[in-house]
């Protein structure tokens, strides 16, 4: 038999058959010394019992999960209206899939609009923006062959037949070829290709050289016309002379019917009828004339 000291919960084993029954005894705990007390008590007699009846199983309790309970119509019998009672559950839970759903379609919409910005400004902003900051040249022959490659004296890269004064967007420019591109007019498409830059001129130039051609079929000439503006460069660039554009044929002077010579339109300069306008006092012009005789 084993009985506990109250002091240090120890257990302390004794045979019963030492002590007598129904008297309480005492002993001395081996570990804290302390007296534990005790009684041994006799054992009852045993009785017949009687059999008991088997008790009846026992189901086990499941546990039952609560499900989502669907919102329950409530009728008012005065007002006939309808109520809905609807669980808060199933609110929260609602309204946190309509804001993820929310969310991605914002989501979707962001991303499209940062891909269409993109490739807008990639294919159509920025070659606008090149095209638009790029450089115009001007042909000044009557037929100048724009080419696919920069191989001349071939036919299988010919590109297109540019006439006299077509204006072209230069890229890149040295000196025997120009990068170049013809924007098309209307539905037409834009042409890309190269073509020989000594037939090009800046816009400047162009149109000066425009309006020192007697007529049309100088345009033709293109020595000649390279080497009156050749002329013109020079008096310019040397001598700080102010290129002065050709003056009509029909002269504003009562005394001559035509302009026979290119300093006619100075007359008034030279007479001291009019002031200067240039500074420095110099100018050149190439004059168209008529001439007869």
């Amino acid at each position: 038999m084993k009985i506990k000291c109250q002091e240090c919960n120890t257990y302390v084993d004794i045979d019963e058959n030492e002590y007598e029954k129904e008297v309480e005894h005492s002993i001395e705990c081996p570990l804290c010394s302390s007296d534990i007390h005790f009684t041994i008590h006799k054992e009852k007699p045993k009785v017949d019992s009687v059999p008991a009846t088997p008790a009846r199983p026992v189901a086990k309790a499941t546990k039952v999960t609560p499900k989502a309970t669907q919102p329950v119509k409530q009728v008012d019998a005065t007002s006939n209206t309808t109520e809905v009672a609807t669980d808060p559950d199933v609110v929260i839970g609602n309204t946190k899939s309509s804001n993820n759903l929310v969310g991605i379609i914002i989501g979707i919409v962001a991303l499209v609009a940062i891909v269409g910005g993109y490739f807008y400004y990639n294919n159509v902003y920025l070659p606008e923006k090149i095209d638009a900051e790029a450089p115009r040249s001007y042909t000044f022959v009557s037929s100048l062959v724009m080419r696919s490659s920069k191989m001349s004296g071939a036919d299988y890269n010919k590109v297109a037949s540019l006439p006299y004064g077509t204006e072209l967007i230069t890229y890149n420019k040295d000196s025997e070829w120009a990068d170049v591109k013809l924007k098309g007019k209307g539905s037409e498409e834009d042409i890309k290709g190269y073509v020989s830059s000594t037939y090009l001129l800046s816009k400047p130039d162009f149109f000066l050289l425009n309006s020192i051609f007697g007529n049309s079929d100088a345009k033709e000439v293109i020595n000649t016309s390279k080497c009156r503006l050749a002329l013109l460069n020079y008096f310019k660039e040397k001598r700080q002379h102010t290129v002065v554009e050709s003056s009509s044929l029909v002269p504003d002077n009562p005394t001559v019917l035509l302009t026979t010579a290119g300093m006619l339109q100075f007359l008034p300069i030279f007479l001291g009828i009019v002031k200067s306008p240039y500074d420095p006092a110099r100018a050149t012009s190439c004059q168209k004339c008529a001439r007869a005789g």
